[in-house]
């Protein structure tokens, strides 16, 4: 009997280690929308920080490093796609339940405002440095952007970051460099409080500029 005793006290000390303590820094309004974000775990992977971040382009480049990031902080990452194929190495980055792939269309607006609806951030990362026979540099800078921008405004995002490209400019003779421009233009129209990110030539693992010299 005092073994179970000892045993039992035990148990109700375990279980009361795992209960978590709540504290007011733990919950954060959103100006916005007066939505709350609560916090839950001791942070990083494993747990969450209350935000459901939608990243476009996601499969590119620089999109793996910013999911891995996100989810890495306890984010809820919801990566849009059009091949399957293509977003598969994003599904371990984060915990069971933390990556939610979407498969959209660009030409298909209710499949964008799915991804957006329950997002509180929103990265457009859609870009390309050469055009196809489906999608032009204005198909993709321009129509796109301001698309995305139009539903996370309707859906009240907080925050929504356009990456567009250094020396972005409107009347630059470079067809990639102008449309990023007017790309910029209509998402501060509609979203004057937009974050514009215009990065240089990205380095690193599996890019296309150092690899391809090598």
């Amino acid at each position: 009997m005092i073994a179970g005793s000892a045993l039992a006290k035990q148990s109700k000390q375990a279980v009361a280690g795992l209960v978590q303590k709540r504290f007011a820094s733990d919950l954060v309004i959103s100006p916005k929308t007066g939505r709350s974000i609560i916090r839950t775990g001791a942070g990083g992977r494993s747990s969450t920080n209350g935000h459901v971040v939608t990243v476009f382009g996601c499969t590119g480049f620089l999109g793996r490093y910013l999911v891995n990031r996100l989810a890495r902080d306890g984010s809820h990452v919801i990566v849009p796609y059009r091949d399957e194929d293509d977003m598969r190495h994003l599904k371990v980055m984060g915990d069971l339940g933390k990556i939610i792939p979407m498969e959209i269309h660009l030409r298909n607006k209710d499949s964008l405002e799915a991804a957006i609806r329950h997002s509180d951030t929103v990265y457009n990362l859609l870009g390309r440095d050469y055009e196809t026979k489906n999608f032009s540099f204005s198909d993709v800078h321009v129509d796109a952007a301001g698309v995305l921008a139009e539903l996370s405004q309707k859906h009240d995002v907080d925050r929504f970051i356009q990456i567009s490209s250094l020396n972005a400019d409107i009347n630059s003779s470079s067809r990639f460099l102008s449309t990023k421009a007017q790309g910029e233009d209509l998402v501060r129209s509609i979203i004057p409080s937009a974050t514009i990110v215009r990065p240089a030539v990205m380095y690193g693992q599996e890019d296309r500029f150092l690899a391809r010299l090598a």
